[in-house]
């Protein structure tokens, strides 16, 4: 499986495939994110909070498609910066370049989920956040650059999770639907055919902590989760509750589909079959939805 996120780049075998098999232990770290997603986003749809979009186009179908084009130049731009530095052998370049990442990424999130919570369940409180998401963030940088197998991948699972929430929370709905289709569809490209599996050929996924996730043998990319939990993320905020149970199932369906085609090959892309699952589950439940209500 395999991830053009400039924080990750996705799951491989770190065994031969002949010698390994996949197993219901490997979708544990997507689960404890999208469980982190689910508490993360409920305070937000519960109390009906307004967050400021990021996106740089209007909320239309022309500029949902502009806004997803804009994201995914982005990705892979990194993506491909990344694998020429590694080509040209500056590894120690990315990985000093890829933890700094990790630790403003887990600093940034940190202080927004603090503050979410604040604002969602105590609007009134005045706390001082920096007290509260410092350790936090120190926490998870730690635990994801680190940490042993075990903390590892609860550290990524959690840090993956809050980026996605933000992401889920601050991208409005239907450019988040053009982009999580277009990352289905340039997470194969950059698998198969582009940066990501080129870098996968010439260093091991498995070698940029923070950025990756190995856990009982199986490479996941931070960007899979990141991705996994804006999708339910965005459901649960959006929809509610339901859709974002019946989006995480689909997730995990999707997830656990691509993680057996890792039994026959060594690298797999782990956002198409997801994505398309868990969007699939909130289609169905808008479709009957609107059948019921006539």
């Amino acid at each position: 499986m395999g991830e053009g996120d400039p924080l990750g780049a996705g799951p491989e075998l770190s065994e031969p495939a002949e010698e390994f098999r996949i197993n219901a232990r490997h979708i544990c770290p997507a689960i404890l994110s999208l469980l982190t997603t689910g508490l993360l986003s409920y305070p937000i749809y519960h109390s009906k909070l307004e967050i400021e979009p990021i996106t740089i186009f209007e909320e239309s179908p022309g500029g949902a498609a502009l806004n997803a084009v804009y994201f995914i130049a982005i990705l892979a731009g990194s993506a491909t910066a990344l694998y020429l530095l590694l080509k040209y052998g500056f590894s120690k370049l990315v990985k000093y370049s890829m933890r700094l990442a990790v630790a403003l990424v887990s600093l940034f999130v940190s202080d927004w989920s603090v503050g979410l919570f604040f604002q969602a369940l105590w609007p009134s409180a005045e706390p001082n956040k920096a007290i509260i998401a410092l350790p936090i963030a120190a926490a998870l940088v730690y635990g994801s650059l680190r940490g042993g197998e075990p903390i590892k991948a609860v550290s990524i699972a959690v840090l993956g999770a809050m980026i996605g929430t933000f992401l889920g929370s601050s991208i409005p709905l239907l450019t988040s639907i053009a982009l999580l289709l277009a990352l289905a569809v340039y997470d194969m490209v950059a698998v198969f055919r582009g940066p990501i599996g080129k870098i996968a050929e010439i260093s091991p996924l498995e070698e940029f902590p923070g950025a990756t996730l190995t856990y009982r043998g199986v490479t996941i990319g931070m960007g899979d989760l990141v991705f996994y939990s804006m999708l339910a993320g965005g459901a649960m905020v959006n929809f509610g509750p339901l859709h974002y149970l019946l989006s995480s199932l689909g997730l995990i369906a999707g997830l656990w589909a691509g993680l057996r085609a890792l039994n026959r090959r060594s690298i797999f892309p782990g956002l198409p079959l997801a994505i398309l699952s868990g969007l699939s589950m909130i289609g169905v439940l808008e479709i009957l939805r609107a059948l019921l209500s006539t």
